[in-house]
This record gives structure tokens, C-alpha cells and sequence, in this order.
């Protein structure tokens, strides 16, 4: 299980979204492909909670963005929230 200190590095992870990344993963378990931070990848469930949740919120950042009508500043802000999630992922 993962603790609400091992997410606080990650502000773009809420609650919500790890408890319900961490009830689907109970219901499923998967392991994961990740990408490290060297380049290479692993196929483990080491960090497949953590990476799970980031795209869960970068598919609801993604969402919100195409989807809202949102002020230039707080579309800017989402813009690079979603820039920060892909390359957290290795996305970008």
C-alpha cells in the first residue's frame, strides 16, 4: 500500500485519484512497463501504483483541458501540469 508521504512529491496526485488507482489495482493486479529515469525500462509493480495514478491524472487533466472552458491562466497552468505528467512518464 502505498502512504499519502511516498505521494507528496507528487502534487499532481490527489487522494482520490490513488484510492481508486489502488482499488483497481486490488481488483487487478498487473505488472507494468516503466520507464526509468536512465532510459531503461522495467517490468515490475515497483512503481506501478505511483505511475498508475500519474496517468490517471494526466488522463483527467487531458480531459479537462479539451473539455472546459477555462480562463488563460488556468488553461496555462492545466497546459503545463499536463507537460509535467508526460515527461514524469516518458510520454513527451
Amino acid at each position: 500500500m502505498v502512504s499519502k508521504e511516498r505521494i507528496q512529491g507528487h502534487p499532481d496526485v490527489s487522494e482520490d485519484q490513488l484510492v481508486e488507482v489502488l482499488r483497481h489495482l486490488d481488483e487487478n493486479p498487473v505488472k507494468v512497463s516503466l520507464k526509468r529515469e536512465d532510459g531503461s525500462w522495467s517490468y515490475g509493480s515497483e512503481r506501478a501504483v505511483e505511475a498508475e495514478a500519474q496517468r490517471t491524472a494526466l488522463r483527467e487533466a487531458e480531459t479537462r483541458y479539451r473539455q472546459e472552458y477555462l480562463g488563460i491562466e488556468e488553461r496555462e497552468e492545466l497546459w503545463s501540469r499536463i507537460i509535467r505528467l508526460r515527461r514524469k512518464l516518458g510520454l513527451a
